[in-house]
């Protein structure tokens, strides 16, 4: 008899004790692909927000010491008055 065909039965009997645990196989790599996907369409969501321009960093405070306003009296924008006054010396002036 030509090889494989000896046991037929026998070879019917095996493959049909496969079904079962390839049909486990089966669900498990459904499972996984299912997982995988979802984790493709997280990172698919996050890429994007990632390589979005950031907004500036906040300007820094402005200094502590004299502070300049123009007078709401005067024009020009060379008018300017002492608003407040910080961490001047002493005897200011």
């Amino acid at each position: 008899m030509p090889r494989g065909t000896a046991h037929p039965a026998a070879a019917l009997e095996r493959a049909q004790d496969e079904i079962p645990r390839l049909g486990d196989e089966r669900a498990e790599l459904y499972g996984r692909l299912g997982f995988m996907q979802a984790e493709l369409a997280q990172a698919r969501e996050w890429i994007p927000a990632l390589e979005a321009p950031r907004e500036p960093p906040p300007s820094p405070p402005p200094p502590a010491g004299v502070i300049f306003r123009p007078l709401p009296s005067e024009t020009g924008a060379a008018a300017a008055v002492v608003v407040a006054v910080l961490g001047l010396r002493r005897g200011g002036f």
